[in-house]
């Protein structure tokens, strides 16, 4: 018995050696624990399953079980790997995606809301000029009286072609109660 008991340790050294520089020392603290079982094992069979198995089967056929294992258990370290590298990958992806979208959004929104407030801005600005100078107008034809309720009326107006449509009425007109009833009954905006 402790003749195979021998052979069956030299063999799995053998395999643990040949194995060792494959795995990174996992053998090597597999046979660590293996030996500390043997030492703690007081009044347990002498040999371990593993060595049984060895001496039962021959230390070739064992290395190649062994090979097989180890190539079995490399493929599934290898595609858990894959897999959180694939998941990793997806989510860096999906992050920066969102932060170059976010981004790219950013800047075109600003972009268009600067080109719309500025055009709503110019357009304001010429309509309230139109008005000012309608007012003005009405003011040195038919007076204060007449400038105040122009303006009044068409403080609202948004449309510049209606607006100088008013400075027509203004021209045309011979009196200002004639102009504030030509205002006041101008068609509705639309």
């Amino acid at each position: 018995m402790r003749h195979r008991r021998g052979a069956a340790s030299a063999a799995c050294k053998a395999v643990a050696a040949r194995l060792t520089a494959s795995t990174g020392g996992c053998i090597l603290r597999v046979e660590s624990a293996l030996e500390r079982r043997r030492g703690l094992a007081a009044g347990l069979p002498p040999l371990s399953d593993f060595e049984r198995m060895l001496a039962e089967r021959g230390g070739e056929r064992m290395t190649a079980m062994l090979d097989a294992t180890l190539a079995r258990w490399e493929e599934a370290k290898v595609a858990q790997g894959v897999e959180r590298g694939l998941a990793q990958g997806v989510e860096q992806g999906l992050a920066q995606g969102v932060e170059r979208g976010l981004e790219q959004g950013l800047a075109r929104g600003v972009e268009r809301g600067l080109a719309q407030g500025l055009a709503q801005g110019v357009e304001r600005g010429l309509v309230e000029g139109r008005v000012a100078l309608l007012g003005r107008m009405a003011e040195r034809r038919f007076g204060a009286g007449v400038a105040g309720r122009v303006t009044a009326l068409l403080a609202d107006e948004k449309d510049l072609s209606r607006l100088d449509a008013a400075g027509e009425w203004l021209l045309e007109c011979d009196t200002g109660e004639t102009l504030l009833a030509r205002l006041a009954r101008r068609p509705p905006r639309g």
